[in-house]
């Protein structure tokens, strides 16, 4: 779950994977998925976007709250989990290398190495 523009986003990880938004007093709305039908994992608000990893590959996401456009892939790896801000910048964990990335913008992912 996130909040994204006072919103609540939800999202469903076993197929069919489903991404929804929370509409009072008891609805959800079906959005899009990522590419159509990429499952969306873990997500996380920084500036104006929603940013989201999928289980189906190691890319990240962003979302306008209309559609979704691909920040591009995440080092050599398979997938990518979980989001944390640090200093200001987005950074994203990944597997199977366990390195960590900063995002740069325009698809430009930062390898800060491996934890531990």
């Amino acid at each position: 779950l996130v909040v994204f523009r006072s919103k609540l986003y939800a999202s469903a990880l076993y197929r069919p994977a489903g991404f929804f938004r929370y509409e009072p007093p008891d609805q959800w709305i079906a959005e899009p998925l990522p590419d159509g039908d990429k499952r969306v994992e873990s997500m996380a608000v920084f500036g104006e976007r929603l940013f989201a990893t999928s289980y189906d590959n190691a890319h990240v996401y962003s979302f306008d709250g209309k559609g979704w456009v691909d920040a591009g892939t995440v080092g050599d790896n398979t997938q990518c989990y979980g989001f944390a801000i640090h200093h200001g910048r987005l950074c994203v964990s990944t597997w199977p290398s366990g390195k960590v990335y900063r995002y740069n913008a325009n698809n430009d992912w930062e390898d800060l190495g491996r934890l531990g």
